[in-house]
């Protein structure tokens, strides 16, 4: 029991940490580390590995959204600017 409440604890740590990520390298490095961390969490019976995904997931699709909003303003702007000048 006091095994799955400190997965549960790190994991809630992780998801609050997770939200200062500006990029996908930073946010590579911490899954590798996490996926390392909980598989030598395995020699104790708590490999939680396939609790990571989720959290992951979700901040990558953010970056991923945000960085295409704003690629598409950008040469939305572009354009604009090419129409304006003929």
């Amino acid at each position: 029991m006091w095994t799955s409440r400190r997965v549960q604890s790190f994991l809630t740590m992780l998801k609050g940490e997770l939200r200062h990520m500006e990029d996908s390298a930073s946010l590579r490095d911490a899954l590798d580390a996490c996926v390392f961390f909980s598989a030598s969490m395995g020699r104790l019976g708590a490999d939680f590995t396939s609790l990571l995904p989720p959290l992951f997931e979700e901040k990558m699709h953010f970056l991923v959204v945000h960085y295409w909003k704003e690629g598409a303003n950008q040469l939305n702007e572009t354009l604009k600017i090419c129409r304006e000048a003929g």
